[in-house]
């Protein structure tokens, strides 16, 4: 009953990173897809897991661009925050993962620290590590500006054509709810 009830008085933020109209983010041209369809799908499957293991969430859009974005989180009062995106490069060869926090905030370092180590053992990707962001850095505004722990994973580059053809969201996904559940000690 006292699992329930840490879960219960929880609601976690999945931001789907990029507007998916004015912004797409980093794309694929060679395999036709853009960040923006990556994150959503994603996004969509940790919202799965969420619902498989009973966590409260919300999924949320950018609706009122980059900048109303922490305010608009903010206001739906979430006790974690996880931001969705891939990144891009320019060398198609590179890839990785990474996940950031805001660099003053022990807590999402700790949100950080957990979800991170779970994606990078269920994948083959390298380990481009923790990265603790500071003012002006990406991703900055979203880290500093919300409330609550908020990290923002980047699982693989949207770049790496093997990457995007090998995706398992599904697998993503419940990697990163392991790590969610280990940073609030429900462990399963």
């Amino acid at each position: 009953m006292l699992i329930n009830r840490k879960i219960e008085n929880s609601k976690l933020a999945i931001i789907i990173g990029h507007d998916g109209k004015s912004d797409l983010g980093a794309t694929n041209e060679e395999l036709n897809i853009n960040e923006f369809e990556l994150n959503k799908e994603l996004a969509d499957e940790i919202g799965k897991q969420c619902e498989d293991n009973s966590i409260p969430y919300i999924i949320v859009y950018r609706e009122n661009g980059y900048t109303q974005l922490p305010y608009d989180v903010n206001k739906l009062n979430p006790t974690e925050i996880i931001c969705v995106h891939h990144n891009g490069f320019l060398n198609k060869s590179v890839n990785g993962t990474e996940t950031l926090h805001w660099w003053k905030s022990e807590k999402s370092h700790k949100l950080a620290v957990e979800i991170h180590k779970q994606i990078t053992q269920s994948n083959s990707y390298t380990d481009r590590g923790i990265k603790p962001i500071n003012k002006n850095h990406r991703g900055w505004w979203v880290l500093n500006k919300t409330k609550a722990p908020c990290i923002l994973i980047e699982p693989y580059f949207v770049t790496n054509d093997e990457a995007v053809l090998n995706r398992d969201a599904a697998k993503t996904a419940k990697a990163v709810i392991k790590g969610y559940l280990n940073y609030k000690g429900l462990a399963i």
